[in-house]
C-alpha cells in the first residue's frame, strides 16, 4: 500500500474514533448516562448496576441495550 494512502487510511481511522469519542462523552452527560455510540458501554454500566455495586439506574442502560437488539435484529432480517 503506497504511503499516502496508508498515511489517508489512519487519518480517517483517527477521525472516526475521535467523532465516536466526542459522541460518547456528550450523549453520557446529555443522556443521562447513557453512551449513544457504543453498546459495551452500556452494558458495562448495566452490569454493574445489577450487581448491586453501582447507585446508578439500570433503566437507561437497559432500555438502549434492548433498542439496540431491537433494531439489529430488524436489520439482520432484511
Amino acid at each position: 500500500m503506497p504511503i499516502s494512502i496508508r498515511r489517508r487510511h489512519i487519518a480517517h481511522m483517527l477521525i472516526l474514533t475521535f467523532s465516536s469519542g466526542i459522541i460518547d462523552a456528550i450523549g453520557f452527560l446529555t443522556l443521562g448516562r447513557v453512551f449513544p455510540g457504543s453498546m459495551t458501554g452500556n452494558v458495562a454500566i448495566l452490569g454493574v448496576t445489577l450487581s448491586g455495586a453501582s447507585e446508578l439506574s439500570a433503566l437507561r442502560p437497559a432500555l438502549a441495550f434492548g433498542f439496540f437488539l431491537f433494531g439489529a435484529a430488524i436489520a439482520g432480517a432484511h
